[in-house]
């Protein structure tokens, strides 16, 4: 890609970054819950029982994290602990009824408002951009498992100092 698309595009990603940003801190705010809450709470009405491990590496944070954010929210009663059924050595996680109710009032949320955002796109770029968001998405999943994570990790920029602007 050439270095004015990419300009183009981290430009757009920033943006979006930041419109993403504002609208989670609406949404989850009122539903009562913080953004990490938000993510496992959705995750596990989607997906049912899970656990912290699970979570951990689907959202690529450390266990530990994954861990203290459950016991938050075991304390809220949002979810409980219980054996999992096929290794009784492990424990999932799941939704409590009022975990339930606070996924379906974050969707409802959510969905309204999305709604709102493809009123503004014409309606034959609807499923492109579904697409595309989806391609970016797995795209950095990907780089970010291969990567581990840091896109700043492996890059030298010794020489970046004195180069002009491109």
């Amino acid at each position: 890609m050439k270095k004015k698309d990419l300009k183009v595009f981290r430009s757009a990603i920033r943006s979006l970054e930041r419109e993403i940003e504002i609208q989670l801190k609406g949404d989850t705010g009122c539903c009562g819950v913080s953004t990490a809450q938000c993510h496992i709470i959705l995750e596990l009405n989607e997906t049912g029982p899970m656990s912290v491990k699970e979570i951990s590496s689907l959202f690529g944070l450390d266990k530990s994290t994954i861990s203290r954010t459950v016991e938050g929210m075991c304390a809220c009663g949002l979810i409980e602990r219980s054996e999992a059924l096929d290794d009784r050595r492990r424990v999932d996680i799941a939704l409590t009824e009022k975990g339930t109710e606070v996924a379906l009032r974050i969707n409802a949320a959510c969905d309204s408002y999305y709604e709102k955002i493809f009123s503004h796109i014409d309606l034959k770029k609807h499923q492109d951009v579904v697409i595309s968001l989806s391609l970016v998405a797995d795209a950095m999943s990907r780089e970010r498992k291969a990567s581990g994570g840091c896109a700043c990790a492996s890059l030298d920029i010794s020489g970046l100092k004195n180069k002009k602007k491109e």
